[in-house]
């Protein structure tokens, strides 16, 4: 039998034992390694902070009813008919002009909203869902009387109204007045000076900032004051307390 001191293999046997030698050590630093990094994840899920489970987002009273009426309670439904029906149809009534098409509209309104509950959806703001009902039909009426209907021919019941009971010359005046503006101008002021929505709500309804609304409204206020004045001084009329008034 050969030793290795006897054949010069010495040097070889050494290299071999201190390869064998780092080799276990190694092996030994990942084992401790792995078990740290085990243990620093475990601490890690122990301290660190959950993030608390998302809650449900709080109906309104108005969303809890519109939710009721579409789960089919009648009551619920007569509700909701007496808080947005006359709103409903004096927004219409002002955008359009015509109180028979505002009926019209109004009914059609009604309509789609009760075909919801065939398939219902979350509605988290029903006066702003109804209005946005309301504000397409209207438009759509609009474009199809414009497109379809000369004005001269027009039934009478197109035409918009001439007067409306128990108004003044100078609210009437500033009724026509309204169709010098915008739509959207025209609508927010609608909504403001008829419906008796405050800017905040209207904000809400239309989906815009309030500063939005309020930058909007006072120019839409300013250009339909001009244009009442404009109107009055070419009838001859006193328009010096238009500005305070309107």
């Amino acid at each position: 039998m050969l030793f290795p001191w006897k054949t010069g293999g010495v040097k070889y046997f050494c290299n071999r034992c201190k390869v064998f030698s780092t080799a276990v050590v190694f092996a030994v630093k990942s084992e401790q390694f792995i078990a740290s990094a085990i243990v620093g994840l475990s601490l890690l899920k122990v301290f660190r902070k959950e993030p608390a489970p998302a809650e449900p987002p709080v109906r309104s009273k108005e969303a809890n009813l519109f939710q009721r009426f579409l789960e089919g309670d009648d009551t619920a439904a007569i509700k909701l008919f007496q808080m947005y029906n006359s709103r409903l149809y004096v927004y219409c009534s002002k955008i359009m002009g015509s109180t028979d098409q505002a009926e019209d509209v109004v009914q059609e309104v009604w309509e789609r909203v009760i075909k919801l509950r065939a398939k219902p959806l979350e509605v988290t703001n029903p006066v702003g869902f109804l209005f946005r009902i309301a504000r397409n039909l209207c438009i759509n009426h609009i474009k199809v009387r414009s497109r379809t209907v000369p004005f001269d021919t027009a039934d009478e019941s197109l035409h918009p109204a001439d007067t409306a009971p128990g108004s003044s010359e100078l609210e009437e005046l500033v009724l026509s007045s309204l169709d010098s503006l915008k739509f959207e101008d025209r609508e927010l002021l609608v909504l403001n000076a008829y419906c008796g929505y405050k800017l905040e709500e209207i904000a809400e309804m239309l989906g815009i900032s309030p500063n939005a609304v309020w930058t909007r409204a006072s120019r839409a206020r300013a250009r339909l004051r001009t244009v009442v004045m404009e109107m009055m001084n070419s009838s001859g009329q006193d328009s010096s307390d238009t500005v305070d008034r309107y």
